[in-house]
């Protein structure tokens, strides 16, 4: 039910049902992340501050998502290509590169209010969530 929601809304509309699972993985993923992060800072051991943590992690999840994106819409594009899809892909690739180095790059300038483990967990939940949906997927062609 939560998938389906997701493809109804504009952004997720004209993905694929599997970039829609992996999307809203990651959404889910987050809010615990969130409340895993939070209350460990706070009632176990201070790592970061909750607030820096938080904004540190939603800016991870958010380039996660965009890259989950921007992956779903190089592979429509490279089919279409034929000969040219390995310098897009390649392009692609690099692009999504930068988005990662343009997400740590201001954790670490502005360590304060944004917190650094929290950008990492952002962007390493794209991993955590595709192994996820692997599993939905495939549960979903079992049944």
């Amino acid at each position: 039910m939560l998938f389906k929601w997701f493809s109804r809304l504009s952004l997720f509309s004209k993905l694929s049902h599997t970039a829609v699972v992996m999307c809203a993985v990651e959404c889910i993923q987050f809010i615990c992340l969130l409340a895993l992060g939070v209350s460990t800072a706070v009632f176990i051991y201070p790592f970061e501050r909750p607030a820096a943590y938080a904004v540190g992690l939603f800016i991870g999840c958010l380039i996660s998502l965009l890259k989950i994106i921007m992956l779903e819409k190089t592979i429509a594009r490279a089919v279409e290509l034929g000969n040219q899809a390995k310098n897009y892909a390649t392009l692609q690739a690099v692009l999504r590169y930068f988005g990662t180095i343009a997400a740590i790059v201001p954790a670490f300038i502005f360590r304060n209010q944004i917190g650094v483990f929290g950008v990492v967990a952002g962007l390493l939940s794209l991993q955590v969530s595709a192994f996820i949906t692997s599993g939905i997927i495939k549960k979903d062609k079992r049944v």
